[in-house]
């Protein structure tokens, strides 16, 4: 299936998903994601770029707060809302919303967001900063907005074009960005150290094209439970991923 998708206005975008397909077998690495999160989750949680909705449904189950769906791609958000409305019964159907942050700006303003998420999204958009500045606008005073996001511009390679990356961060320049939307940037820093290495070898030495099920839930089961213990002090110098934190 072919899952297209637009992000911030940008028409010329087009994602096809597979990158959040992959992750649908890796259970552990998406709570180990969540872990780094916890201690900012407001009251009101808004998740931009949901996708399939396997990692929403985490977050609604892990935090037992309002939450809301944002997925530009009508494929993706098809399948979004029959998981969630299969798992959890009492989601109001304006809690999922097939759409961009700017085109629902004004549903949003009447909210009190102080919980934004942005797991595997900025990336995927050509204005990240001008996302990111409208996430600000939309949050509540103290609220968070909370990112996860391909690191390293040495790793980019054709599974980040075929997947729809428009670029890698490094750590510095996500700070950077966070700044200029108008956030402090509160925490941030690499995430996965092996998970880089071994993305390296396979994606940039052997090229390959795509994440096979098997190798994805190989690391999730047998590797994640390791990093996340050598992983708890949060000083490596490089990484496959980072997290930066921004508060209002």
């Amino acid at each position: 299936m072919s899952n297209k998708s637009v992000f911030s206005g940008d028409d010329n975008f087009e994602y096809e998903g597979k990158d959040l397909e992959s992750m649908s077998y890796a259970p552990n690495y998406n709570n180990w994601i969540l872990d780094c999160f916890d201690r900012y989750i407001g009251k009101l949680i808004l998740e931009v770029g949901a996708g399939s909705g396997v990692l929403s449904e985490l977050i609604i189950n892990r935090y037992q707060k309002e939450t809301y769906l944002l997925e530009p791609s009508p494929a993706m958000f098809k399948i979004q809302k029959d998981l969630i409305t299969k798992n959890f019964k009492d989601i109001d159907q304006d809690q999922l919303i097939n759409g961009v942050l700017k085109d629902n700006y004004g549903f949003f303003e009447t909210k009190k967001l102080d919980t934004i998420f942005y797991i595997n999204v900025l990336e995927h958009t050509q204005d990240d900063i001008g996302e990111l500045k409208l996430a600000y606008k939309l949050l509540e005073k103290n609220g968070h907005v909370l990112t996860f996001s391909p690191a390293l511009p040495q790793l980019y390679g054709n599974i980040d074009k075929q997947v729809g990356h428009y670029r890698r961060y490094y750590l510095k320049e996500m700070k950077q960005k966070m700044q200029a939307a108008g956030f402090s940037v509160v925490e941030s820093y690499y995430f996965d150290f092996v998970g880089m290495i071994l993305w390296w070898i396979k994606f940039k030495l052997f090229n390959s094209k795509n994440q096979d099920k098997g190798s994805v839930k190989l690391f999730d089961s047998v590797l994640v439970p390791i990093l996340k213990k050598i992983e708890i002090h949060k000083l490596l110098p490089i990484g496959k991923n980072i997290i930066v934190i921004g508060k209002k």
